[in-house]
């Protein structure tokens, strides 16, 4: 029932339905519009002149999933195929964009026009692949011009604790957020080598070759470093930290 892209949106009353919160599961009548708000909610609500009513009697309104990690990027065929996620409830995804190569804006520039074939609500958090000059100029443009306020950075690509420090530092300057993918590469990497010796490159590789031990590592330098820039360290999925 959210406004997708920031659009407007007739009035819509949801009525007869039982509304599940995370607190309470009560019948009420909710009435929506605007850009995606809900105006009011309350048992027998009046309809306002021209508003779409919608009978929930007998059926669950609960609010719309959100998915914070998804990795589509720049393929159009990728978000047309979000109403997959819809038919199921996820009603907003938040997806990373790399810039492959790119520049920070013109990476923003090929999802953004990806991106409006979503059948959802969505956000962007821009990958970060070093700590450059070019890239660090970029980020504040982003966060200025484009609106986008989350960056991603991967250990498991590669990232250093210094330049995973300097990026956040900046990052905090133009007010915006970091999430850390937390995964020690070099010995990942090697595991993966020494499964790939004895044949195993399947799905289960994947597991076993980032073992608790080796995440929960790379989780704990997740929170040293996020405490040296005076953050805090929020997982929006398991094993995957914000700083």
């Amino acid at each position: 029932m959210g406004a997708r892209h920031g659009s407007i949106r007739d009035l819509l009353l949801v009525r007869g339905g039982t509304v599940v919160t995370g607190q309470a599961s009560l019948r009420v009548d909710v009435l929506c519009g605007g850009v995606g708000e809900i105006l009011a909610t309350g048992p027998d609500l009046e309809r306002p002149t021209g508003c779409t009513v919608v009978e929930a009697g007998g059926l669950l309104v609960m609010p719309g999933g959100v998915d914070p990690h998804t990795a589509i990027g720049a393929d159009e065929a990728g978000f047309e195929r979000t109403n997959e996620a819809l038919a199921g409830g996820t009603t907003t995804i938040l997806d990373t964009m790399h810039p492959c190569g790119g520049t920070l804006d013109g990476a923003w520039r090929a999802w953004k026009q990806a991106a409006g074939r979503s059948r959802v609500d969505v956000g962007v958090h821009m990958a970060l692949p070093a700590a450059t000059p070019a890239i660090v100029h970029d980020m504040e443009g982003l966060v200025t011009q484009r609106g986008v306020n989350t960056f991603h950075l991967s250990m498991a690509e590669g990232l250093s604790d210094r330049a995973i420090l300097q990026l956040a530092g900046h990052a905090i300057g133009y007010g915006a957020l970091c999430r850390i993918e937390a995964q020690n590469a070099q010995a990942i990497a090697c595991l993966r080598e020494e499964l790939a010796q004895v044949g195993i490159t399947g799905s289960e590789a994947s597991l076993l070759g980032a073992p608790p031990p080796v995440e929960v590592e790379a989780v704990g330098r997740a929170l040293m470093l996020a405490g040296l820039k005076g953050g805090r360290c929020m997982s929006a999925r398991s094993l995957h930290p914000g700083l």
